[in-house]
């Protein structure tokens, strides 16, 4: 997946939230994958449903200091079921 900003941006460190939350799996091991931003692994073998404890519950993840100016890579590798996230939040970093 890649997110593009429209018009010029100055490269410059950024924070990126990523939401996660399971709709149909209900036992943790049925959905594991990892996630890399900008080609840096940054979670390895998420589980959203181990990690809150079932499903319909939000998890977000926040990455500081991500260096972006026109796009945002984010790869999705599946370890068990397939990969999943919800929604994702870039905000420049106050200067």
């Amino acid at each position: 997946m890649t997110m593009d900003a429209e018009g010029p941006r100055e490269e410059k460190p950024h924070t990126v939230r990523l939401f996660f939350s399971e709709p149909r799996h209900t036992a943790p091991g049925q959905r594991v994958f990892s996630v890399s931003l900008g080609g840096k692994a940054v979670i390895e073998n998420l589980d959203v449903v181990e990690i809150v404890g079932g499903r319909d519950r939000v998890l977000v993840r926040e990455f500081h200091d991500v260096s972006l100016s026109q796009e945002l890579n984010i790869a999705l590798t599946p370890v068990t079921g397939d990969t999943l996230l919800n929604g994702v939040e870039v905000v420049a970093a106050d200067e």
